[in-house]
């Protein structure tokens, strides 16, 4: 999909070097799994889309289901990992969606010195996001800074 997305730039009137990616629960994973995974671009292919690369440059992820994903996920994040903006939006005593999955992903990515940002709800102790934005506001904020769209607030 960021392949095809990379090939449709010109038509689509984008650039295929600012590509953000987002994704909820399960979709929280894949949209991991795709950032932190090896650029999967076949340069010698003679499939125009195959030689896109598949690097991400911003992931925004929303209440990550952690119990699997803590030992395949976060062990690929590296130091040129893309900014990241995490949202916990459940209480601690889910077994699904637990906030503690989200405060491992940041605290890994200051431990490789890649930007994150980590956001609450009142369901937790993690600090939310300003009462002026909802999710998806202060996520679109995070990506234009990030692709340097707008000014920051």
């Amino acid at each position: 999909m960021v392949q095809f997305v990379r090939s449709k730039a010109a038509e689509w009137n984008t650039d295929p070097d600012r590509v953000g990616i987002y994704g909820s629960s399960a979709g929280a994973i894949l949209s991991e799994w795709i950032t932190f995974a090896p650029d999967a671009a076949e340069l010698e292919s003679e499939d125009p889309i195959a030689r896109q690369s598949t690097k991400i440059q911003a992931l925004a992820a929303y209440n990550q289901p952690w119990k699997p994903v803590t030992e395949n996920i976060i062990p690929t994040m590296t130091k040129d990992s893309p900014p990241l903006w995490l949202m916990a939006g459940s209480h601690r005593e889910d077994n699904i969606h637990n906030p503690a999955y989200a405060e491992m992903m940041k605290a890994r990515a200051e431990e490789l010195a890649v930007y994150v940002e980590l956001y609450g709800f009142s369901e937790n102790d993690i600090t939310a996001v300003a009462l002026s934005r909802n999710r998806f506001e202060a996520m679109t904020v995070f990506f234009a800074k990030q692709f340097k769209t707008v000014e920051s607030k």
